[in-house]
């Protein structure tokens, strides 16, 4: 079963934690391929299916893994290069709602059943 797991980073540090998870691929799959080959070169078909089989495995995992540092790489865009949020209108509407609760504690201060 696959989970997802999630740490904070700084966002200047997200391309290399990228960077990370990416070279951790190559370290798992490496001769990967050579064992095919070995395996075929010496008329061991059973070990070259199984190796195959392997390989494909590992592949699977490695498009995995290239699938969740693009997900990764697409929020740190986003969430680099959009703008902020503009503020004013939020700005406005809090200031409305200081200025309704003021009123409201001013008529409290005045009324005579207090």
């Amino acid at each position: 079963m696959r989970v997802k797991i999630a740490y904070s980073a700084d966002i200047e540090d997200i391309p290399r934690e990228v960077c990370k998870l990416i070279q951790a691929l190559s370290i798992n799959h490496e001769g990967l391929i050579d064992r095919v080959v070995l395996s075929l070169e010496e008329d061991n078909v059973d070990s070259a299916i199984e190796n195959i089989d392997k390989v494909r495995q590992e592949m699977y995992q490695v498009d995995q893994r290239l699938a969740d540092c693009s997900a990764i790489l697409q929020g740190y865009i986003k969430t680099k290069y959009t703008p902020p949020p503009d503020t004013s209108e939020m700005q406005d509407t809090l200031e409305g709602i200081e200025q309704q609760l003021e009123d409201m504690g001013a008529e409290i201060e005045n009324d005579p059943v207090s």
